[in-house]
């Protein structure tokens, strides 16, 4: 199986998560190839030769994050500084093309890809998430999402990570790297898919986040605020 993660970050967490995950498709998968990229890097038709997709970013203010979103976060001597106004360091990159932009330009997939989504997110009841929209944009192009969208916590907007959530991240990508061999071996010849085989399938994903957190027990909940 050939696996490409796709990443957004601004702080480095994102990223993080991303390498944890790439590792635990590795342990599913060894004689697979895995590619983990950012956004920037990430080439479409790299992408469209990939039976498996995952995409991730930073979850903003409710959802996925956007140039405009950041703008009310980092100013533009941030960017010329690469550090925030808090001091920390920026990824290479930030204020490039968002995942949100990568995505809309994503080619329909080939018939048999299959997807998952993740972000990074507070742990706050009131935020909302960036997971749930990457997985109905991945299914708007076709893909079949496998996996209900996962989040990662955490500690403030700035990071960093709540203990024990990259570990959490290698056995999900474990797991959905399984998942994604099982539905392969049920799925037809790759061919370029069509709508009508859209509407006829039935992901197993709902395109909403999960009722539980497994690290909080709190309710699955993506937040506000720029990333990680």
């Amino acid at each position: 199986m050939r696996t490409v993660i796709v990443y957004e970050s601004l702080f480095g967490d994102t990223r993080e998560i991303a390498e944890a995950i790439a590792g635990g498709v590795t342990q599913a998968d060894p004689d697979g190839e895995v590619a983990c990229v950012s956004v920037l890097e990430a080439s479409l038709a790299d992408v469209a030769q990939a039976t498996f997709l995952i995409a991730g970013g930073p979850t903003q203010f409710f959802g996925m994050a956007s140039r405009t979103k950041s703008g009310t976060w980092l100013r533009e001597e941030d960017h010329a500084s690469g550090r925030s106004r808090s001091g920390q360091a920026l990824e290479p990159g930030v204020g490039g093309e968002t995942l949100h932009e990568w995505l809309n330009h994503l080619p329909e997939a080939t018939l048999g890809s299959k997807a998952a989504a993740f972000d990074t997110r507070l742990d706050n009841l009131l935020s909302g998430g960036a997971a749930g929209g990457i997985a109905r944009r991945l299914r708007g192009r076709l893909y079949d999402v496998i996996a209900e969208p996962e989040g990662f916590v955490v500690e403030d907007m700035e990071g960093p990570l709540r203990d024990g959530e990259l570990d959490r991240a290698t056995a999900w990508g474990s797991r959905v790297a399984h998942e994604a061999k099982q539905a392969s071996r049920t799925s037809r010849p790759r061919g370029r898919a069509r709508r009508a085989d859209s509407a006829a399938s039935s992901p197993t994903s709902t395109g909403q986040p999960g009722t539980g957190h497994p690290s909080t027990g709190h309710p699955s909940t993506d937040q506000p605020g720029p990333d990680q």
